[in-house]
């Protein structure tokens, strides 16, 4: 099934098997994402991995996010920062309950 949304044309999957499918058989067609403002504010005129259309450029970029960015070693050295993170997370909540 295809919808509009708003300028973007979207395509829906109607189960988990037709989704596969879709993205199996069509990857490189749905890779790529609308040109919009965001990306182009936000992402250095979109130039980075979430924005670049999918080529030579792209898999080079993604490669070295696999190899330096998301590493084991580089996931755990920034352990103490999600522990930390969480931490402020359950004391904003702890502090914040019951003011809604």
């Amino acid at each position: 099934m295809q919808v509009q949304f708003g300028l973007f044309p979207v395509v829906v999957g109607s189960s988990v098997e037709m989704a596969k499918t879709i993205l199996k058989t069509h990857d490189i067609t749905f890779s790529g994402r609308p040109k919009t403002s965001a990306g182009k504010y936000t992402a250095y005129n979109y130039s980075d991995i979430t924005w670049l259309p999918y080529g030579p450029y792209w898999r080079q970029a993604r490669k070295m996010c696999l190899m330096e960015l998301f590493s084991l070693k580089r996931l755990e050295s920034y352990e103490y920062i999600r522990v930390e993170e969480l931490g402020n997370l359950l004391q904003n909540i702890y502090t914040n309950r019951g003011k809604h």
